[in-house]
């Protein structure tokens, strides 16, 4: 009796709306909602009709003896006034958004709008800033190479000026066109479900969130595929199960026997400073810089001196020697990258076992729910794998005790 009271109870918060939640924690739970921050200062003087309320709020309580023609009151500075409140997520703008979070938007478009400048218009310190440019010496004199002028070179750069903006289409939105937040929101989400790192729309069969579904149709809890106990009548939950080495990070991920163990090394750059293929292999992490200089071309036979890029040999009335200036390309992988060496293995324990007793009951209902109402997590606790331990969580553990 006390274990259906517990669900009844459970099951009062699904349908509440964020308003009605009076605490930051119930609300965060709530994918939904969001908790708005709201406080103001309140004036002590007569603010409180009795010493206990006065002074818990960091007032001041006067007795009547110390000004008795004003009688006893509350007085003394300012106290805080706590209105913060819970409220409906509401949908981000689109002209607010970078690329990233534009493109998982159903509502928004990203639009790319790309101009090109010329390196040469550029100054020393906006050249400098500009990867596609390089501010070097254009004008040598003959007197030591001395530089005569400077200039930006480089050709031309990229100035982006792409945008986020609501979308023109007029078709219904796709589930898959959601991102996490606005697939689970209850009303821009209705009928999605985020599930494996997606936006799906929800099946009226069996629920690939929460179920499995057998070759003949019937459904079973996920957490029963693949356990080496035949729950399908047909058997195809046993059918074509992997070991967990064999297994990717999102299949690792929803199969409830296995965990994904991060394992990650550090690799420099510095050992591609000789090959730019194999440095920009790596984009964002590894960076290939060509640093130009320029020298003299001090050669002494026209063999060695016309082989030198930019050096060339002349004589002049008997006189031969080695002019121009020889270019020096020096060549260098600059940054570090990921080594990702991650892999899957067999957990230890059972989803859903939070007291690691071996056994799934009422115990870890009562684990989960203190979770849940004190927003923290626990990699058992998340039944949907989604990051987040909160009453969709506890319903599917329930489920679980009660179909076993």
């Amino acid at each position: 009796m006390n274990f259906i009271f517990y669900i009844l109870f459970l099951f009062s918060f699904i349908y509440s709306q964020c308003d009605g939640y009076n605490n930051e924690n119930q609300c965060i739970n709530d994918s939904g909602c969001e908790w708005v921050e709201d406080t103001a200062q309140g004036n002590c003087y007569y603010a409180f009709n009795n010493p206990q309320d006065c002074v818990a709020n960091g007032c001041l309580w006067y007795t009547a003896g110390t000004y008795s023609y004003m009688g006893s009151h509350c007085a003394g500075g300012t106290y805080d006034i706590d209105n913060s409140y819970c409220q409906e997520i509401a949908m981000p703008e689109c002209s607010g958004m970078e690329e990233i979070e534009c493109d998982t938007n159903g509502n928004c478009d990203w639009i790319e709008d790309i101009d090109y400048g010329s390196c040469s218009s550029l100054s020393g310190d906006e050249c400098n800033a500009n990867d596609n440019c390089n501010w070097e010496c254009i004008q040598y004199g003959w007197w030591y190479n001395w530089c005569y002028t400077y200039g930006c070179t480089g050709g031309n750069y990229q100035i982006d000026n792409s945008y986020c903006e609501e979308s023109t289409d007029n078709e219904p939105t796709d589930c898959s066109d959601l991102e996490e937040n606005i697939c689970n929101h209850p009303l821009y989400g209705y009928g999605c479900e985020w599930v494996n790192g997606e936006c799906q729309e929800i099946n009226d069969g069996c629920s690939e969130q929460y179920e499995f579904e057998c070759n003949d149709g019937s459904c079973i809890p996920i957490e029963r595929l693949c356990n080496n106990i035949i729950d399908c009548e047909d058997g195809s939950d046993e059918i074509d199960c992997e070991n967990c080495s064999e297994l990717e990070e999102v299949e690792c991920a929803s199969d409830n026997n296995c965990e994904w163990v991060e394992d990650i090394e550090i690799g420099q750059c510095s050992q591609f400073d000789n090959s730019e293929n194999s440095c920009t292999n790596y984009p964002g992490e590894c960076y290939w810089d060509e640093d130009i200089t320029y020298d003299s071309c001090d050669y002494p036979n026209s063999g060695s001196c016309n082989n030198a890029e930019g050096c060339y040999w002349d004589c002049y009335y008997g006189y031969c020697d080695c002019y121009g200036q020889q270019q020096i390309i020096d060549t260098e992988c600059i940054g570090q990258y990921e080594i990702d060496n991650s892999y899957c293995e067999e957990s230890e324990y059972q989803l859903g076992d939070l007291n690691q007793d071996f056994l799934i009951n009422i115990l870890d209902v009562i684990v989960i729910v203190d979770l849940v109402l004190s927003a923290e997590y626990n990699t058992l606790a998340d039944m949907n794998f989604n990051d987040i331990v909160n009453i969709q969580d506890v319903i599917i553990l329930i489920d679980m005790i009660l179909d076993n």
